[in-house]
């Protein structure tokens, strides 16, 4: 059967002058493959294989044949190259649930905190109070106090952000787990670096930066995993370097009352916990049928 859609035939050309150059067991992948010929300006042809697996032969003209293979291989290759996910593709929906679920406790938390100081004085990450009172909770309850309704707001927008897109990859389970473990070892890094220094700190921005840090490993991670951009470290470390460059706009501040070194120890919990994540988020894909 040879095929006149997707084909271009010289009719002066003779059968001993044609060469498979593939065969495929269906006649639309071997209607596809053409198409790589034919981008090329050559004529092919596709008919059924005399053989019984009644599979599907592609031919081109011989003196063709070498061109022909050699942008076919180069179709095989980019086509095995591991697909790296984009925000349209993402397996998970944005996750507004969960999120306002998070601006509401941060907006109760605000009100307490209004309505009652003790709250945040019991609440507030203390360097002192955590190494030496062993007052485990602080790192937490940190993570939903905030100065005032600006850092309040600035925490909620940014970190909204943040969130949203971790979530297309990640689902809900893995993101909200990662951002609050991370931003909880980012206050205790903090207050072990500070100590005995009394250093005291609140606000979600750990978390939010932690969140920064995990989408940067995310990103990094399927850099590495593609064989092309593997081969070329500076390429692969992009996603890293523009998280960097990202935290130096949104972590880092002259203001005195800005906790820079929690912001950058929120960061660097992300993006340490954020490979391991993305390698089974990765795992679990691929496994998936």
């Amino acid at each position: 059967m040879t095929a006149s859609t997707n084909e271009t035939v010289d009719p002066n050309q003779q059968d001993d002058q044609w060469v498979k150059v593939g065969q495929y067991p269906s006649i639309d992948q071997a209607f596809e493959h053409s198409l790589v010929i034919l981008s090329q300006g050559s004529s092919c042809r596709v008919h059924r294989s005399a053989a019984p697996t009644g599979d599907y032969e592609l031919e081109a003209p011989s003196d063709r044949e070498t061109i022909a293979r050699r942008e076919l291989e180069a179709y095989e290759a980019e086509n095995q190259q591991p697909h790296t996910p984009s925000l349209a593709d993402a397996a998970h929906d944005f996750g507004i649930v969960p999120l306002l679920l998070w601006a509401i406790a941060l907006l109760f938390s605000y009100r307490m905190q209004l309505a009652t100081p003790f709250w945040e004085e019991i609440g507030m990450n203390s360097s002192v109070d955590l190494i030496e009172n062993h007052q485990w909770w602080r790192p937490l309850t940190a993570l939903f106090l905030h100065a005032d309704a600006g850092h309040l707001l600035s925490n909620l927008l940014t970190g909204s952000l943040f969130a949203v897109v971790l979530h297309r990859y990640w689902g809900t389970g893995r993101t909200w787990s990662a951002l609050i473990v991370c931003g909880v070892l980012g206050n205790i890094a903090n207050s072990l670096i500070r100590y005995p220094e009394k250093a005291f700190s609140l606000g979600a921005s750990t978390a939010v930066m932690a969140a920064l840090g995990l989408l940067c490993s995310h990103g990094t991670y399927f850099a590495i995993s593609q064989r092309k951009i593997s081969k070329s470290f500076r390429q692969a470390t992009i996603p890293l370097a523009a998280g960097i460059a990202l935290f130096g706009l949104t972590g880092n501040s002259a203001e005195p009352d800005v906790n820079v070194l929690g912001h950058a120890c929120g960061f660097a919990a992300g993006v340490i916990a954020g490979m391991p994540i993305a390698w089974n988020v990765n795992h679990r894909n691929r496994s998936s049928p």
